[in-house]
Parts: C-alpha cells; structure tokens; sequence
C-alpha cells in the first residue's frame, strides 16, 4: 500500500548522501522514536543493498505486507469476519501509525538477525539484542494494534456487522 510507504522515515538531516526524503506525514522515525540508531540501519546494508536507504524501503515493502495481514487478522478477531480494503487502511493511517511503527521496528530486527554484515566478534550479543527488541517491538505492536483498532471501530458497511452482536476474540501472539 502506497499510503504507508514512507509513512515512517529515518531521522537524517543532512549526514548522508543521498540526502535524506522529507518528512514523513507521521512524523515519526524508525530511529528517533525506537532505539535503533541511523549507524545500526546502515550496518545491515549488504553488497546488494548497498545503503540504508535500499535496506529502509525493502524492510518498509516486505514489512507493510504483512502489516497488512495482521491488522486483517486483528480486526477478524475484534469484529468478526470482515475484508478490509486499501482505502479503509489509508483512511485509518493516522491510528495505525503507532502499530506500524512498532511492526517496522521488528521488522528491522528481523533483518539485523539475518544479515551477513554484522562483526563476527560481536555478532552472538548483536543477534541476542537484536532477538530482545523484536519480542520487544512485537508486544508493543500487538497492544498498540488493539487500541488502534479499538479506536477506529467497526466497519459499518454490508457484511461485516454482526448484527448488533459484539464478538471479542483474544488472540496471543
């Protein structure tokens, strides 16, 4: 989905080249709002990668499907069965913004536990830490998911009420 590209940015005002994209809409930056440093991010970068900005916009696409599945599945388990559409997330980016920034976060974790640039001396506390954060990021996520969700309501459109009934699913991660 285009409305999330970007949506959240990297903080980088004028330390690389490129020079960094404007301001995202949110506000928010994966590495001023999480603990996660702009040298971290660059450190994942691979020979195919080359630089953060190819790592954030890989994690961001890979990241959003499957941001998109578990907003679907949680809102399943609040509402009941319901599809929800690109038009239902864009209109409701500025709720799920916080979800997704948590999401993203994991995200990145994933890919610092995966890469092939981390020092070898150091790479068993990296990988750890790195493990840590995303448990960390993905509870967060799920809980800022259900506000989120709480907040936006149920869609009232032909098929996804439940005729007045409410059903509540609790789902664990």
């Amino acid at each position: 989905m285009d409305c999330f590209l970007s949506y959240i940015g990297i903080y980088a005002p004028g330390v690389l080249t490129p020079p960094a994209p404007p301001a995202p809409e949110s506000g928010l930056y994966i590495n001023k709002d999480l603990p996660i440093s702009i040298q971290e991010i660059d450190a994942y970068a691979d020979a195919e990668q080359e630089t953060l900005w190819i790592v954030w916009d890989e994690v961001q696409k890979r990241g959003i499907k499957k941001f998109i599945s578990k907003v679907q599945a949680g809102y399943r388990d609040l509402f009941g069965s319901c599809f929800l559409d690109e038009d239902w997330f864009c209109d409701n980016k500025a709720e799920l913004q916080l979800p997704l920034l948590y999401f993203l976060g994991a995200e990145l974790m994933t890919e610092k536990i995966y890469t092939t640039r981390i020092n070898r001396y150091t790479r068993a506390f990296d990988i750890a830490r790195a493990r840590e954060m995303r448990e960390e990021f993905t509870n967060e996520f799920y809980s800022q998911l259900k506000d989120a969700l709480g907040n936006i309501g149920q869609v009232e459109e032909k098929g996804c009420a439940n005729d007045g009934v409410f059903i509540y699913f609790e789902s664990l991660p």
